[in-house]
């Protein structure tokens, strides 16, 4: 009961600041309490606070910095070989974002943001044969593989099979991105004439997830066999401060405006990069082999985020509900987030967004 009491006081303190400090130095302002949306200088003053919320519909695609999927070497045995790497590509992708605030007459309130990012790359399917393995090493980005075998071996084409001269090596390789979002921030939104701002201050919590993996299969003959599986893991989990400023210029009172945005999170959290690698050979004649391998670190990290947007927007009034529209064109980069195999270099969403809201 006491914490409650305690919780009312003080949001009535910042309302009489905010409208002390509006009163003195923009005698004609008008309040424009919103979360998310600021453009309520059109409604009464009696629905000038409650609940605000909608949803973003992202068009996104991920950019990675040295997001290698395999490596090849050819000429090996020559006095130039070469080496070329390929990177995974990644489509555009509908990921969404949902929130949910309150806000008071005076502007200072309170909302809740989720994103949620899920998309596979393009997927890389190759094959080499007993005549290109004699010059070529196919293999994925190097360290990445943990070792089996003896003499100790990782992943990488020719295999054990076909470096006895049977077959061809099928090689496929892909890999995922997750990123999860929620955001819990205290809001403060004010409005002069036409220009509006929106100013949140908060915390974060993210979860992201990139994943790797690569197979070869070679089956010569019936009774023949070989099969090798790669597959990698780089996890964040952290949490931090997030500030975000929002924007927006009507034209006249015909509900369009421009808008802009920008945000930055400072995480800080654990870091876990694993690979395990498991070999099935099946060979009657210098017999069969299955063997694993695991390798794990551990590290924690410093993950800042910043993110930029800008577009379109337009509003109207229905009764005491106003309902707004907004396309964006965006960029979130996550810096050192690093890709799938590796810890290092910035991964970037870029795209454009469309956004649905009320504010009742």
């Amino acid at each position: 009961m006491l914490r409650k009491q305690w919780l009312a006081l003080a949001a009535a303190a910042l309302c009489d600041l905010n409208s002390s400090a509006r009163a003195e130095d923009h005698p004609t302002a008008i309040s424009a309490p919103v979360v998310h949306v600021v453009d309520n200088h059109h409604q009464p003053e009696h629905v000038r606070s409650g609940i605000m919320g909608g949803a973003s519909i992202y068009f996104i695609r991920p950019y990675i910095n040295d997001n290698v999927a395999f490596t090849t070497t050819t000429g090996i045995g020559t006095a130039a070989p070469q080496q070329t790497a390929e990177e995974f590509d990644w489509n555009y992708h509908v990921s969404p974002l949902v929130w949910l605030g309150w806000t008071s007459e005076c502007g200072v309130g309170f909302r809740a943001r989720y994103f949620y990012f899920d998309q596979d790359s393009e997927g890389f399917t190759t094959t080499l044969d007993a005549a290109g393995a004699a010059t070529t090493v196919i293999a994925p980005p190097a360290g990445l593989s943990p070792l089996v075998g003896t003499p100790a071996r990782g992943f990488q084409s020719p295999g054990v099979v076909l470096q006895g001269g049977a077959g061809a090596d099928n090689l496929s390789f892909g890999s995922n991105l997750h990123i999860q979002t929620l955001d819990g921030e205290a809001t403060c939104a004010h409005e002069w004439c036409r220009c509006g701002m929106l100013f949140s201050v908060g915390g974060r919590y993210l979860q992201m997830r990139q994943d790797y993996l690569a197979t070869l299969v070679n089956t010569p003959a019936a009774g023949t066999s070989e099969t090798a599986s790669l597959s990698a893991g780089h996890n964040f989990y952290g949490g931090g401060p997030t500030m975000s400023l929002y924007g927006r210029f009507e034209f006249g009172r015909s509900g369009l405006a421009v808008f802009g945005s920008a945000r930055g999170s400072f995480l800080v959290g654990n870091s876990k990069l694993t690979a395990t690698l498991t070999e099935t050979i099946t060979d009657p004649v210098n017999g069969n082999q299955a063997s694993s391998s695991l390798s794990q670190s551990r590290d924690n990290l410093v993950l800042p985020i910043g993110e930029l947007e800008g577009g379109v927007e337009y509003s109207r009034a229905l009764g005491r509900t106003r309902v707004f529209v907004r396309g964006a064109a965006v960029n979130h980069t996550y810096f050192d987030a690093g890709s799938a195999s590796g810890r290092e270099d910035n991964l970037s969403l870029f795209g454009a967004q469309v956004s649905f809201g009320l504010n009742y």
